[in-house]
């Protein structure tokens, strides 16, 4: 800084040499702007014609500068670091998921994401809705208590008050029903504590119910059905092409939730439930559905219960009580965009493919 003030001055008419005594005035200063007027006026003492110094006064005057400049850039330092640093606060918390599904006795940590990630105080106060349900920890694990929904809130320390919630659906492991086929069929819907309960909707292939259900928010494609990630068989449906054709157990709804044998039905095991078994148009508690009764020897006492639990589109619940939908972990045969499923009303039953991205039922099985 200190040799731009003196390069300044000597352009405007002002030689090195006046360097180092103080000015009475300000003519040849007229240009300069306000702060080099201040700094020159201190050290100019008048304007003229001047001797050329010699070289012991030129350093003399630039040691001056450079002492000055040094003082002035010292001071500016400390002024600004003792200004007093500006809180960060929170400014979003977000769960990866709008809904956990728990068996009773189970625990599990859950994660709340804090933006910005250089905020000062990230830490959270953790909140049940419904302790009977599940309870939480300030460290967010939560412990299922009973069967039932409860909400699980988290919300900043520092003041900002910014908070997220997590839908907790707590359920009971259901009975492994035996009808004298390959597989034992669980005795309610996943999701549900009763037969004739609806229980949690799922696209095929994801782990967890949620609010929307469409290609913008499916897990397994970029927003489309023709952009799939994962269980693809054509280039024409998405970039990834792995044939698979099988859900694989960490894409297994029935499996996640409920572990060990558990899983979600083949189209085949659909199809020997269908022929193994009368199917016949019954009410049970309000609800309308199928009670299927095996036709198995020795077994002709047991049957299941399947309501007609409708399906979930986008934001809505539409058919209950009139239609029921139920996954199978098997991929449509022709377009990769369509997976099996097994269908039914008062009038028939039925066996197609549909939009992955539809929300429907999961009867679990179990080997």
């Amino acid at each position: 800084m200190c040799l731009w003030l003196a390069y300044r001055a000597y352009s405007y008419g002002l030689p090195l040499a006046v360097i180092g005594s103080r000015v009475s005035g300000m003519v040849h200063c007229r240009k300069l702007g306000e702060t080099e007027k201040l700094f020159l006026s201190l050290w100019v003492n008048k304007i003229g014609n001047f001797k050329q110094p010699s070289m012991k006064t030129v350093l003399h005057h630039f040691l001056h500068l450079f002492l000055a400049a040094f003082l002035f850039i010292a001071a500016f330092s400390f002024s600004s670091c003792s200004r007093k640093t500006e809180k960060i606060s929170v400014g979003q918390v977000f769960f990866d998921q709008e809904y956990f599904v728990m068996k009773v006795g189970e625990s599990a940590v859950l994660t709340a994401r804090v933006f910005p990630d250089n905020a000062d105080d990230k830490s959270l106060i953790w909140t049940s809705s419904n302790k009977g349900v599940a309870t939480v920890d300030q460290n967010g694990k939560v412990t299922a208590v009973s069967a039932g929904t409860e909400i699980i809130t988290a919300t900043t320390k520092d003041g900002s008050w910014q908070s997220a919630s997590c839908s907790v659906v707590v359920i009971d492991e259901p009975t492994a029903v035996d009808l004298g086929l390959s597989v034992k069929w669980a005795s309610f819907n996943l999701g549900a504590s009763a037969a004739d309960e609806c229980g949690l909707y799922y696209a095929w292939g994801e782990i967890a119910p949620k609010s929307k259900y469409d290609w913008s928010t499916y897990q397994w494609s970029n927003g489309s059905y023709t952009s799939f990630i994962k269980y693809n068989t054509s280039r024409d449906f998405g970039p990834v092409v792995d044939n698979k054709t099988t859900l694989e157990p960490d894409d297994d709804a029935a499996h996640v939730v409920l572990g060990g044998g558990w899983r979600m039905p083949t189209i085949e095991d659909w199809a020997e439930l269908w022929y193994g078994c009368d199917w016949s148009w019954a009410t049970q508690n309000g609800m309308n559905g199928y009670k299927v009764t095996s036709k198995k020897s020795g077994y002709t006492g047991k049957w299941i219960f399947l309501p007609a639990a409708g399906s979930r589109l986008d934001t809505h619940i539409g058919d209950v009580g009139s239609y029921g939908n139920y996954w199978s972990s098997s991929l449509g045969t022709v377009d990769p965009d369509y997976a099996r499923f097994v269908y039914f009303h008062s009038e028939g039953v039925y066996s197609t493919g549909k939009s992955r991205c539809f929300g429907y039922s999961v009867r679990p099985v179990l080997e």
